[in-house]
């Protein structure tokens, strides 16, 4: 009894094998998205990756590949020939994305991966207004935007912030340095952001920790990391340690390859539909990766690339050197054409449906795209857009931060695609060296930054512009100057008036003497207005200013301050005399004798 009962136990087991062997098994449920519920055949792995697989088990053509890890992505160990399969008779059900960057509206540097800063939203109603305003640390970096509108950026002030569209702020994560760079948004609603000091992070959508790697000693990380389709994700690096060296990693976080240039990295990468990495170096060479860390071409340059590249709809790239030319190059890393002296070697170009290449500097110059000129727009006035890279709404309306001088003003400009000015509006901060975004609605956000407040921090702004039908009088003006002077001498005044969504404003003042100006200016939002004046009269004046918008012409409230012309003194020794007999009889008797 006992060896029959042996007998079927070991037949039982026998049976459990073979049938394991027929029927793969798998202990993880998952679900594929955007097909949820249904079951594939085949699935090809050079086409995919998996995302969220548990550690799992699959036998697959008799093959049991046990304790699968989820830090393999495209790993064709996973299964014979690189394919799953799945269907009705099998247990195998897998989450599949075809694309790992999240799909938004402005998820990376430059909306997309071949940084065509193109937005597939248009703003014919955005009239410049602003709608928020939120004040950090001075701001560099772009922004980029998640499928639900909240806005992620990085500040000098060693943060990473999430805001709400509305402008409230949903979490801010503290990082080990300044953040220059844009970040970049997985499908997964990771955020990558590189700082400078040394670390890329990868930060969860709730704002908590997820990873960070370490891209060596002295290292800084200005570059906007870019995300591959498979999930690879690509930036560079400055020295002194490595000097320049391109990275490559695994969406965990792990090192898949690195490329030494030699020599600073700054540029943000561009990816090609083919999976090439665009990139360029502070050696004077553009840089052509292929996917798997080999170089597939260099092209040598002038000066120094470290503008982004921008990858025409043909496959052509685009990019400036500090030798002032902008280069296109084919695919295979010929010289397609060049134009001198646009751009100004500090940020990239941006391309239309049409093919117009778009660049600033200290004009926006509009080019075919066989390389001929269609028009300029020059900012004026000691103006250039620095290190900010043009965004293009689906309407054509063409957006750039500009900044004036070194830090005397920073601003944005709206300009049409026929090189007309459209709006520009004028920011509370030294300058507008960040990228502008836009979002599904049409608003318009960037960062400016200030070098100093009173305190010596430096501090900047994010502005969100949109339409805002109700528009704000100026506010009254403030009035420096002095209280108290004599007549016939000129006093200087100082005038600055602030108007909530920085339109150019014009400026009255009345002396309070019977005399008044003329509307003045117009002048900045914020601007100081010198003005002098002198009476010609003694007594108490009362002097009044307001300003009006130039966009509707609103007036705001009056201001005053008052100064007094004292009595004018004049000596009479006559008079003097009089008075000194009056109360000194005697004194008369000497001043006979001395007459």
């Amino acid at each position: 009894m006992i060896r029959f009962r042996n007998h079927y136990i070991m037949l039982l087991v026998t049976f459990i094998i073979i049938l394991n062997f027929l029927i793969p098994i798998s202990t993880s449920t998952m679900t594929i998205i955007e097909k949820t519920d249904q079951y594939y055949d085949n699935i090809d792995f050079e086409e995919y990756y998996l995302k969220d697989i548990e550690r799992s088990q699959f036998d697959i053509f008799s093959k049991t590949k046990l304790n699968y890890d989820s830090s393999y992505f495209n790993d064709k160990d996973v299964c014979e020939g690189g394919k799953l399969d799945t269907g009705s008779s099998f247990n195998n059900t897998v989450t599949i994305i075809d694309d790992a960057l999240m799909d938004s509206c402005w998820p990376m540097k430059s909306q997309n991966r071949h940084h065509t800063g193109l937005s597939p939203y248009n703003t014919m109603d955005n009239n410049g207004m602003v709608k928020w305003k939120y004040e950090v640390d001075k701001i560099e970096s772009g922004i980029a935007i998640d499928d639900e509108g909240v806005l992620y950026f990085g500040d000098f002030g060693y943060y990473l912030y999430a805001m709400y569209p509305n402008g409230s702020l949903k979490w801010r994560y503290r990082v080990n340095e300044w953040i220059w760079s844009t970040p970049a948004l997985a499908s997964d609603g990771t955020v990558y952001i590189g700082t400078y000091g040394h670390y890329l992070y990868a930060i969860n959508p709730d704002g908590t920790f997820k990873w960070k790697f370490w891209a060596g000693r002295f290292a800084s990380i200005s570059s906007s990391p870019a995300i591959a389709k498979d999930g690879t994700i690509f930036f560079g690096a400055m020295g002194p340690e490595n000097n320049g060296r391109i990275y490559a990693l695994y969406p965990n976080g792990t090192e898949k390859w690195y490329y030494d240039t030699g020599y600073w990295i700054v540029s943000d990468p561009a990816i090609a539909d083919d999976g090439t990495i665009y990139i360029g170096s502070a050696d004077n060479y553009f840089y052509a990766m292929n996917p798997d860390g080999t170089l597939r071409w260099r092209f040598k340059t002038g000066g120094w690339v470290k503008s982004h590249p921008a990858v025409g709809k043909d496959g052509t790239v685009y990019f400036d050197s500090f030798d002032d030319y902008l280069y296109a190059l084919n695919p295979d890393g010929s010289l397609k054409w060049k134009y001198h002296d646009v751009g100004d070697g500090s940020a990239g170009a941006a391309i239309d449906e049409e093919g117009v290449i778009y660049i600033g500097g200290r004009r926006l110059s509009a080019l075919y795209p066989d390389g001929t000129l269609k028009w300029h727009y020059i900012f004026g006035d000691d103006k250039h857009s620095g290190h900010s890279s043009p965004a293009i709404s689906a309407d054509g309306t063409i957006y750039i931060g500009v900044t004036k001088g070194t830090v005397d003003g920073g601003y944005i400009f709206a300009i049409n695609n026929d090189g007309t000015l459209k709006w520009q509006k004028k920011t509370a901060n030294d300058g507008c060296p960040s990228s502008p975004s836009i979002d599904t609605m049409g608003n318009v956000y960037i960062g400016s930054s200030s070098h100093y407040l009173n305190d010596g921090e430096p501090y900047g702004i994010l502005y969100a512009f949109g339409r805002n039908d109700v528009n704000q009088p100026p506010e009254a003006p403030v009035i420096d100057g002095p209280d108290h002077g004599g007549v016939n001498i000129f006093y200087l005044f100082n005038f600055t008036v602030h108007d909530p969504e920085f339109d150019d404003i014009e400026l009255f003042v009345d002396w309070g003497d019977g005399n008044s100006t003329s509307w003045l200016g117009s002048f900045d939002s914020d601007m100081v207005i010198s003005l002098s004046y002198s009476w010609s009269e003694r007594g108490s004046y009362q002097v009044r200013a307001k300003a009006r918008d130039t966009y509707d012409g609103s007036e705001g409230d009056w201001s005053t301050s008052r100064i007094i012309m004292p009595k004018i003194y004049i000596f009479n020794s006559l008079q003097l005399l009089s008075r000194i007999v009056g109360c000194f009889p005697f004194f008369e008797k000497i001043l006979n004798q001395i007459i």
